[in-house]
């Protein structure tokens, strides 16, 4: 079983020689940082006005006569530098400029500025033609060459802005790092090269002039050199120091700097005068020989650790190495070596951008990948994407050659044959094949993933009908079961954990609806529904991006889980994919990770869409019990009121949900007596009802055998207090009728006071003569008596008439109650109660009444 851990070693306390060392590190960094800002303002003036000068096109090459002499030799003869239609050849050697020779201080004066367009200059020139005078003009550069050129220029700055930033937020984020330090050297050695060795625009087109530039350049030169030795130190420290490096540090390091250092040494005494220039040269020669071959052993030592590394995210950060610097630096240097040895090919000024183009913007990988190798996190995804913009690279520069070659064959041979001339047909036919060139890309990258990674397209078509295959199931628990079976043989890995996220906040849970340690406020599930993608497990704990609690670590390592897929729709997480690690113990693919990312919302999806299913499957159930327990509790109440000897009864009975909390009976006793109830069940809904139902079964049993009516609801009492939780509880009248001596008796629960309305208009409370029903045991109540003449009326309710508000948020009130049946007291009971009730209607105007409402109102006859 693999474990993670989140420990970390304790910082060692830095010497001398390290305080240095990163003191050293941190400002040649900034230097350069500054040296690099102050060339980009450099080089966006000499663009700006190399826009608007004249330009030579053709290129000359300074060879030495026999008598000492510098000659100008055509290397390169471009026909638009020649108006009047003849030109030398390449190999003429320039013998006049007007009226001079072509001394190298003359020609610099001439050539090395601002050319007005459209400037001629009078050239004489000896070769196999023999002595010719031809006129020589400047004319603005083309559009395509100036695109190239800015294109160049760009990226080379985005390449320096690249590698010294990273160095510097390696460096900053870890000064006392060795590694870090070492790597932060190595970028900025790339940035010198691009600042000293990489140059497009000539300075004297520069309007703003840094002072003493060229020495500024010739310093970052010499250091530049030591790249290849930075790059070798760097292997042996990336991503931990190699064994070989620890045991033998005291003479491995500096034999390996030591061939910089003579260079170094060497370009220092020439410089004072110390040393002869060509004594210099030689043994500058002699140096850069081994400094190659640093950089060859270094890619081998790469190349042999990725091979060799068991750890996975050490083997991933290796891999993400090697791609990026296999591709970058190898390409620079590839480049390097093309230009010298095949400068026939790369005689075209246009292929010579293009080449260096295309380099570049794979250089552009390099600092990339470093930076994410040392971050620790998003490796896989990082690698596959440099696969895939290789591939686009590539497939692109292919397609393009085929368009060339195209336009050049269709130009030359079958608009010739077909005898039409002119430059429209040509435009025109281009256009049509440049059109084509997207499609064809399309078509080429399709074939080349079918032939070369019929993999990618397996797995992808193998989970895609597993998806359609488990969406037409139509329960939960067998969707997940086929999924996680699916993803289990797809991605040949030992486990899949459904991990579905709770409702109200609650923790998330296992399809099977077993809890688990995540929540919607942990850490770990935030930077999931932020990040969208699949997260492996061992990155994150390295990367110390999101904090892992102990209780989400432990269950993490308890189920191996290697790889988390976030499930999202829309704006929403509904849980996540936990992946186990693979069967053969190998690592996940970037290909694979790019298949689930694609696949994840249609999981999501499905998942979501058989929740709600399921939900309105349920609720539908939940609907039909609701109705039904509401047809059995409208049984209890009385469906039509009973005859009551003396009295004329009307009720009103309104539920806010399908069953409620609320309850009323009339009942006659044999004896001629009328037994009238009312009460209010704490909460809505069906446990509230059930508790009604027991409350009225409870009241009819007792009083239909004759016990007297506080002994029955002390007895009532006791039982609600034994079957439901303490916060339950009813408050309740019940009051009893004697036609014979006029008196009602009753007892008062903890419920309204009940309004006896006199024939007069004088007004009775029934107060409460005991408390609520099952809140404490063994609770005696009291029973009171009061005279129910002719033409009295009693007026019973619950909260939910008295309490319903509007949107002032004040309640109706008992005082509106009294004052409107006092009002209407000669008036039917029924008439009493419709009168209430739509007052209490237009109370409450648009706000809905949220509680459950009854009133039941006795006329003495």
């Amino acid at each position: 079983m693999e474990t993670l851990s989140q420990a970390k070693a304790p910082p060692e306390k830095p010497s001398n020689w390290d305080a240095f060392a990163r003191a050293a590190a941190g400002v040649a960094g900034l230097t350069l940082l500054i040296i690099l800002t102050l060339l980009i303002i450099q080089e966006h003036s000499a663009i700006k006005a190399y826009r608007s000068s004249g330009v030579i096109q053709s290129e000359f090459q300074t060879v030495v006569a026999p008598s000492g002499d510098s000659l100008r030799v055509f290397n390169v003869v471009q026909e638009q530098d020649f108006p009047g239609g003849a030109m030398p050849l390449r190999g003429d050697t320039v013998i006049l400029l007007g009226l001079d020779t072509a001394r190298a201080e003359f020609w610099r004066q001439t050539f090395h500025r601002v050319l007005p367009p459209d400037t001629q200059f009078y050239i004489r020139v000896s070769g196999e033609q023999g002595v010719h005078d031809f006129v020589m003009q400047a004319r603005p550069e083309a559009s395509s060459s100036l695109l190239m050129l800015l294109l160049i220029d760009v990226l080379r700055f985005l390449i320096a802005l690249g590698f010294i930033g990273v160095g510097l937020w390696a460096f900053f984020a870890q000064p006392n790092s060795v590694q870090v330090r070492v790597f932060a050297w190595f970028c900025f050695a790339m940035t010198s090269v691009m600042i000293s060795g990489v140059r497009i625009m000539p300075t004297y087109y520069a309007s703003i002039q840094i002072p003493y530039l060229d020495s500024i350049r010739n310093n970052l030169g010499i250091f530049a050199i030591g790249l290849s030795v930075f790059w070798l130190h760097l292997q042996l420290l990336f991503p931990r120091p190699l064994p070989f490096l620890q045991r033998h540090k005291r003479w491995l390091l500096p034999l390996i700097y030591l061939p910089w250092l003579i260079f170094v040494l060497a370009a220092t005494a020439t410089a004072v005068g110390l040393l002869d220039t060509a004594i210099a040269e030689r043994l500058s020669a002699l140096v850069v020989i081994p400094m190659g071959l640093s950089l060859l052993i270094g890619f081998v030592i790469l190349s042999r650790r990725f091979a060799r590394a068991e750890d996975r995210l050490e083997k991933r950060q290796l891999r993400l190495v090697f791609w990026g610097t296999a591709t970058g630096l190898g390409g620079f240097v590839v480049l390097l070596i093309a230009l010298n040895l095949f400068r026939e090919y790369f005689a075209s000024t246009m292929m010579q951008l293009g080449a260096i183009v295309a380099c570049f913007s794979l250089l552009l990988m390099t600092p990339v990948t470093f930076a994410y190798a040392f971050g620790r996190y998003r490796l896989l995804e990082v690698q596959g994407k440099l696969r895939r913009g290789t591939r686009y690279i590539l497939m692109s520069g292919a397609v393009f050659v085929v368009f060339l070659g195209l336009i050049y064959v269709t130009g030359e041979f079958a608009l010739a044959k077909l005898g039409i001339t002119g430059n429209m047909p040509t435009m025109a036919l281009a256009l049509l094949i440049a059109l084509g060139i997207g499609p064809a890309r399309k078509k080429l990258q399709a074939e080349v993933e079918r032939r070369f990674y019929p993999e990618r397209q397996q797995l992808r078509s193998r989970l895609e009908t597993a998806l359609e295959r488990s969406s037409s199931v139509g329960d939960c628990k067998e969707f997940w079961r086929q999924i996680t079976e699916d993803f289990r043989q797809g991605l040949s890995i030992q486990t899949v954990h459904p991990v579905l996220a709770g409702s109200n906040g609650h923790r998330f849970a296992l399809h099977n609806e077993q809890e688990t340690p995540f929540s919607h406020s942990s850490e770990f599930v935030g930077r999931l529904s932020r990040e969208r993608r699949p997260i492996l497990v061992d990155e994150l704990v390295a990367s110390g991006r999101a904090h892992i609690s102990d209780e989400e670590m432990q269950w993490l390592s308890g189920n191996n889980v290697a790889l988390v897929l976030p499930l999202m729709t829309q704006q929403r997480m509904t849980g996540f994919l936990a992946l186990g690690f693979k069967t053969e113990e190998e690592d996940y693919a970037p290909e694979e990770l790019s298949v689930l990312t694609m696949l994840a919302p249609q999981v999501a999806m499905a998942s979501e869409n058989l929740r709600l299913l399921e939900e309105n499957v349920e609720k539908r159930r939940l609907e039909e019990q609701m109705q039904m327990a509401r047809r059995i509790q409208e049984g209890f109440l009385p469906r039509e009121l009973p005859h009551t000897i003396g009295l004329e009864v009307a009720t009103h009975n309104r539920f806010s949900l399908e069953v409620a909390g609320d309850y009323f009976d009339i009942l006659p006793l044999p004896d001629g007596e009328t037994l009238i109830a009312i009460a209010d069940v704490s909460g809505k809904g069906a446990g509230a009802a059930l508790l009604m139902a027991n409350l009225q079964a409870s009241l009819r049993t007792a009083v239909e055998v004759g016990i007297p009516l506080p002994r029955a609801i002390a007895q009532v009492n006791n039982l609600i207090h034994r079957n439901t939780p303490p916060e339950q509880y009813i408050t309740f009248v019940a009051a009893l009728f004697d036609p014979r001596t006029s008196k009602l008796t009753f007892v008062n629960a903890g419920h309204n006071p009940p309004q006896l309305i006199r024939g007069n208009g004088d007004v009775c409370e029934l107060p409460p003569t005991g408390l609520i029903l099952g809140a404490l045991p063994n609770v005696s109540y009291e029973e009171q008596s009061i005279e129910f003449r002719s033409g009295d009326t009693l007026v019973l309710y619950t909260d939910g008439v008295s309490e319903a508000m509007n949107d002032s948020e004040e309640e109706y009130g008992e005082t509106r109650i009294k004052e409107l049946a006092t009002r209407l007291r000669h008036e039917p009971a029924i008439c009493i109660i419709e009168a209430i009730e739509k007052d209490v209607e237009r109370f409450c105007g648009r706000i809905p009444m949220e509680d459950d409402s009854t009133m039941v109102i006795a006329k003495r006859l």
